[in-house]
């Protein structure tokens, strides 16, 4: 399948992309359900996602929704665990070939975030476009907004247990619930590392 085009899959370019009723009455594209499985969505595959190593994916992940559940004095624990990156992406809990599949055939492009500038290099050699120097610098702000009107920040680390206790062995939790997750990583890892090699980019380690 890879490398593709627009031209290649007959598909409208987001620009020219206009409302049409689907996945909950919104599809430019998809909105109210991005990574929705439904019918027109995969007819229409131009659907895009990210991958990234499931610890990291996963100790991220605590880190982001920690701070909204411990201003509020509850423990994160409450809503371990998370959905997994699998399930959110092709709908499918534990079938990894199925996944791939999905992922292959109704997804127009997939990119893998640990591996970044690879990433960046993939998306211009099979969807086009020149890459610009923004593209490799980090503009995302990674400050939280926390719930200081709740309970004092200083008060926080005393009175809801911070991620690191509550998963003190993350690679071991991510191991027994993520399993399918970490054996699609490994998959996606080798399609990845073939169309780096396709593309003639440099594949970072």
């Amino acid at each position: 399948i890879y490398p593709f085009s627009y031209d290649m899959f007959n598909v409208t370019r987001p620009k020219e992309l206009k409302a049409i009723e689907t996945c909950d009455k919104t599809f430019a594209p998809c909105q109210a359900k991005y990574h929705c499985n439904y019918a027109e969505c995969g007819k229409r595959e131009n659907k895009v996602t990210m991958f990234r190593k499931p610890e990291k994916w996963f100790a991220s992940y605590m880190d982001w929704v920690w701070p909204g559940y411990a201003g509020k004095g509850v423990s994160i624990k409450r809503v371990l665990p998370f959905q997994s990156q699998i399930s959110f992406s092709t709908g499918i809990d534990e079938d990894v070939s199925a996944a791939i599949e999905i992922l292959q055939h109704d997804y127009l492009w997939w990119g893998i975030t640990d591996h970044w500038v690879t990433t960046v290099c993939l998306f211009h050699c099979e969807l086009g476009g020149e890459p610009r120097e923004s593209e490799l610098r980090n503009t995302r702000d990674h400050k939280i907004a926390r719930q200081e009107d709740l309970i004092p920040w200083d008060e926080i680390s005393t009175t809801v247990p911070r991620p690191e206790v509550v998963v003190p062995d993350i690679p071991a939790y991510v191991n027994e619930h993520y399993k399918s997750d970490v054996l699609l990583y490994d998959e996606l890892l080798v399609i990845f590392k073939e169309r780096s090699e396709m593309c003639g980019c440099d594949f970072e380690y």
